[in-house]
């Protein structure tokens, strides 16, 4: 198990070792050439734009299958024609005005189905993923505010729009339903998803983390027929978080103080302070604080400028299901980092020592092939040489990813191995050009 762990992390990583740039680097046919307007029609999103009733059900028909022309002799028709007839003024539909984008296809889809062109399957919505939103360990319904979030695969609604009315209910292998009870939960719709929010805790058996939804109540498509589960039931997952950020971080070395912040899949802020036990001038500042915005929690972390500077940091009391870390590089301005939170089923075992090897001395011009063993094994490297015109007087270059050192000036240089793991650990060796 550890060693799978630790080539997930392995293979996240080495994307910024192999661009030396960032790290971990960061519905039916339709025609080709309509394929993302058909796909935000169905979306119900046009990017600004309001394409009038008979464009609107001519994607539709194309991204169904469905031929505009119907029927034979006398009962022949056309389907994009009976659209545009039914067309009101200022190209409104049903009173709908055409850039209600949402209602406006939504009005139009019915129209079609009740002249016999089932568009429907294009609407129909099935729960694709589950996930718990609180503490790992728990089960829904433990503290306030906790939540559930249901995606499906299009958009949805609470029918009539009032889940007592709705009388709301998501179905379970093993625990009780969770109802409509204003008094212990809120359902939300929004887009594709459902959120079910905590106003009261209830008692057991609550569902938790690996429990599967195998039925639902009251939760409907866009045009009003049910919410499928797909057979087999979906599983209830735990919070992760994953994905690709950029962000910058400081300190203040008179204060103490640490602030910093993160874009791109999560947006967040950190405040914290230096631990001033960990703190070596010009090479490692560890820090302690909390992280907040998309990612709620403590955060734990450490900034090394020996060698290949990186960034790592542990987040706890996030709720998520797993060991979150935020692992990166330096890159751009003083600051600015490059980075991935991932979360993991088991804590990375983190280099705790690398040993170099291919030599103490080499000729000016020629090349020494540098080489790395980390304990645990296997760690990603990236290679840097240093020097101060003082003591460390030659001068070199190395290849960051395969070690491979070339000899510019005479004199004794640093060759850095940093690990790419998270642990934020180097190791230096002399090389002395001759």
């Amino acid at each position: 198990m550890k060693k799978l762990m630790y080539l997930i992390v392995l293979s996240l990583i080495l994307g910024l070792v192999l661009t030396g740039c960032s790290l971990l680097s960061n519905i039916g046919q339709a025609p080709a050439n309509d394929q993302s307007e058909v796909s935000n029609l169905i979306k119900g999103n046009f990017n600004g734009k309001c394409p009038a009733a008979p464009a609107v059900a001519g994607l539709l028909l194309e991204a169904a299958g469905i031929d505009n022309r119907y029927g034979t002799g006398k009962d022949k028709g056309n389907y994009i024609a009976d659209v545009a007839h039914e067309m009101g003024p200022q190209t409104n539909f049903h009173d709908v005005d055409k850039c209600d984008i949402e209602n406006y296809r939504i009005e139009i889809a019915k129209f079609l189905i009740d002249k016999g062109a089932d568009v429907g399957a294009l609407f129909e919505a099935e729960l694709e993923s589950v996930v718990y939103g609180g503490t790992c360990n728990n089960s829904f319904g433990t503290y306030l505010d906790e939540t559930m979030t249901l995606t499906f695969s299009n958009n949805v609604a609470i029918q009539y729009g009032d889940q007592v009315l709705a009388e709301t209910y998501v179905y379970f292998d093993t625990a009780t339903p969770l109802g409509h009870n204003l008094s212990y939960m809120l359902y939300t719709a929004e887009g594709n998803q459902v959120t079910i929010t905590v106003t009261g805790t209830f008692g057991n058996p609550r569902p938790a983390v690996g429990d599967f939804v195998n039925g639902l109540n009251g939760i409907v498509d866009a045009l009003g027929y049910d919410a499928k589960v797909p057979d087999g039931g979906v599983i209830v997952e735990g919070l992760t978080f994953n994905g690709n950020v950029e962000g910058w971080v400081g300190a203040d070395l008179n204060t103490g103080i640490v602030t910093g912040f993160t874009t791109g899949d999560f947006s967040t802020e950190i405040n914290g302070n230096i631990d001033p036990s960990t703190y070596v001038e010009g090479q490692y500042a560890g820090f302690m604080g909390t992280i907040s915005g998309d990612i709620n929690g403590n955060v734990t972390g450490g900034v090394n400028w020996n060698g290949f500077d990186t960034l790592s940091a542990v987040i706890t009391n996030s709720g998520a299901c797993g060991y979150v870390y935020l692992i990166g590089i330096f890159s751009g301005d003083v600051g600015e980092f490059e980075a991935q939170f991932v979360t993991l089923d088991s804590p990375i075992d983190f280099v705790t020592s690398i040993a170099i090897t291919g030599g103490d001395s080499v000729l000016l011009g020629d090349t020494l092939q540098m080489s790395a063993t980390t304990s645990p094994s296997g760690a990603p490297i990236a290679w840097t040489v240093w020097t101060d015109g003082i003591t460390y007087t030659g001068t070199a270059t190395i290849d960051q990813e395969t070690g491979l050192l070339t000899a510019d000036a005479v004199g004794p240089v640093v060759v850095i191995a940093s690990a790419l793991d998270g642990s934020l650990f180097t190791q230096n060796h002399v090389v002395t050009i001759f």
